[in-house]
């Protein structure tokens, strides 16, 4: 089912896919995965509540990359790029190797 909810993230359908993601995450509700691509489809989607209470839920993890890519993600929907560059950037520097889903995620929304 992950991959329905990624197929339906990476071709646009963000309602479809957030309906995915949330039927996955009740299942799983430790799987940062899931809250990442929750927080990414309310972004998306313009849904503002569900977002704010997102990103103070997640942007508090201070040991994992989610805490820098989630306010990453607001500075690039924000056209503010180079503060979400420079997030982005520390995050690889703190977490090598642990980026790489995240930066995906960033590649299909054309965060860069």
């Amino acid at each position: 089912l992950f991959n329905l909810a990624e197929l339906d993230f990476l071709t646009g359908d963000l309602p479809r896919a957030r309906e995915r993601f949330q039927g996955l995450f009740a299942e799983r509700p430790e799987d940062e995965r899931l809250l990442f691509r929750l927080y990414l489809c309310a972004l998306m989607e313009g849904r503002s509540q569900e977002e704010a209470e997102l990103y103070l839920t997640l942007s508090n993890r201070e040991a994992s990359p989610i805490a820098y890519y989630v306010p990453a993600a607001r500075h690039f929907q924000e056209k503010r790029r180079s503060e979400g560059r420079r997030l982005v950037q520390t995050a690889q520097v703190l977490f090598p190797g642990a980026t790489g889903f995240y930066d995906a995620s960033f590649e299909a929304l054309g965060f860069r």
